[in-house]
């Protein structure tokens, strides 16, 4: 059967694209190797919707009264918030939920903590020992 997965993110001309940019990505991991419908929610920023919509179709631009509704129209069992901006009554309402598996990336307020599946470490960084090259 396949998993219908929400993909909650924010990014645009402000924000900058690289949430954008890994959401793209990583649907096309998840299509590819889990057989999953997937779907894109933002609500932060117009052009990164356009930009979602453009590269992926299925994206959903939605204001924060709408939050809910979208999580029960298709029944998702799993939503992934890729988002710095990251809002605890979105994380309330997924919980409040149940059906839905909520899966985190970068809580940089250590907010998801008591509501998240699974909270992922998104942030790379490289060796604190980098030579300069001559």
């Amino acid at each position: 059967m396949k998993k219908k997965i929400i993909y909650r993110v924010d990014g645009g001309s402000k924000l900058g694209y690289g949430h954008l940019y890994r959401a793209i990505e990583l649907k096309k991991i998840l299509k590819k190797n889990l057989n999953t419908d997937l779907d894109f929610l933002i609500k932060k920023e117009y052009d990164g919707y356009l930009f979602l919509k453009k590269r992926a179709k299925n994206a959903i631009f939605f204001k924060k009264n709408q939050f809910l509704n979208i999580l029960k129209k298709k029944n998702y069992d799993a939503i992934i918030f890729d988002t710095a901006l990251i809002s605890i009554s979105e994380l309330k309402q997924a919980y409040r939920y149940k059906k839905t598996k909520i899966i985190v990336f970068e809580d940089f307020k250590n907010i998801s903590k008591n509501y998240a599946n699974l909270i992922i470490n998104a942030i790379v960084s490289g060796s604190q020992n980098k030579k300069k090259k001559n």
